[in-house]
């Protein structure tokens, strides 16, 4: 805010400095930050455990507060890509679908006998809190989650930007915008312009967005497709939505020879519930076949006889066909206590 009042190149150059490391080499896929417990805090570059990871809540939030200030100072679409996958992965899964219960730290993978036993899990919770004795994350997520319009559009003088496309209406001395958006769906959005006077309308060209078709000419900038209006018009959209593998640099100790399932900005994981127990064991296909339905993803893929010596000398592993479901990340734990996975292997 500084930084944008007084004009000051340094003070903003000291924030994207932070933004820079944060986003290339201390954020988890989901959009959470702060890998460490002692101080909920960052620890070192490329550090992102999966079972011990803090990632509270609120300091996704936080990471939304701080990605819609950069944005008011700088045209790059990463801003709002962050936003995006904090809200739908992070954020979501704060609170539980009925919103009766929340968790305050975000873990990439859970064992519930290790947060009971182990204490350097104790933060993790393998099941939603009613509440907390510190409870700022509650609040927080509501917070967010009721001012969601506040972070849809930001506007210059000539230009009106569209950051996320959620389902919403705003008006302003250039236009009122309708937008009718089934984007997590089928990454469809549909935009009904009425124009007060020419501007330029910016859509944010999602970062995980391969293909896309947009209905009016366009010239791609920063991220942001510009499309000149001079009269009242409907722009369709279509960023086509994949499911796909994502790896980690391989800096990322934790994730070696394992991958990330996505489908747009949502970030998917495996269950006991769905998977049985011991989802280290699970292996994906060199051609998982993934099939979408109802939100949820299904692949071919394998398991892994489990060993019954505590040590032996090796043998090439025996697996068994399988079928693996994954839910989106936001949804764990809504159902019961149980083992959860982001990553798996390859």
């Amino acid at each position: 805010d500084i930084a944008k009042a007084y004009n000051d190149a340094e003070l903003f150059n000291a924030c994207k400095s932070i933004w820079d490391n944060i986003e290339n080499k201390k954020m988890y896929i989901t959009g959470g930050i702060g890998a460490t417990v002692d101080g909920e805090a960052f620890s070192f570059d490329y550090d992102l455990p999966n079972d011990l990871a803090y990632a509270e809540t609120c300091a996704s939030i936080g990471l939304i507060f701080f990605a819609r200030r950069m944005a008011e100072c700088e045209i790059n679409s990463h801003y709002a890509d962050v936003m995006e996958r904090a809200l739908y992965n992070t954020v979501l899964s704060g609170m539980a679908e009925d919103g009766k219960s929340f968790f305050y730290v975000n873990p990439l993978e859970v064992l519930p006998i290790a947060s009971k036993v182990d204490s350097r899990k104790k933060h993790i919770k393998p099941v939603r809190q009613k509440w907390f004795s510190c409870a700022c994350c509650p609040p927080n997520l509501a917070r967010l989650i009721s001012s969601i319009n506040e972070y849809i559009f930001t506007e210059s003088d000539s230009t009106i930007y569209v950051n996320q496309y959620i389902g919403n209406h705003m008006t302003s001395d250039k236009a009122d915008i309708h937008i009718k958006s089934s984007y997590i769906d089928n990454g469809k959005v549909s935009l009904s312009v009425k124009v007060n006077k020419p501007f330029v309308l910016a859509l944010r060209i999602p970062g995980w967005c391969d293909q896309y078709n947009i209905s009016e000419n366009y010239k791609i900038e920063n991220g942001y497709a510009f499309i000149a209006i001079k009269e009242s018009c409907t722009i369709n959209a279509e960023f086509v939505t994949e499911i796909k593998m994502i790896k980690c640099s391989n800096k990322v100790r934790a994730n070696i020879g394992k991958v990330a399932v996505t489908r747009g900005p949502i970030v998917y994981c495996i269950e006991e519930a769905d998977n049985g127990k011991n989802l280290q064991l699970l292996k994906l296909s060199n051609k998982p076949n993934f099939i979408y339905k109802d939100g949820n993803i299904s692949a071919d893929g394998f398991r892994e006889q489990e060993d019954s010596a505590l040590y032996s000398n090796y043998t090439s592993p025996n697996f068994e066909e399988c079928n693996i479901k994954f839910i989106p990340y936001y949804q764990w734990g809504n159902r019961t206590e149980n083992e959860m996975s982001v990553y798996i292997r390859i």
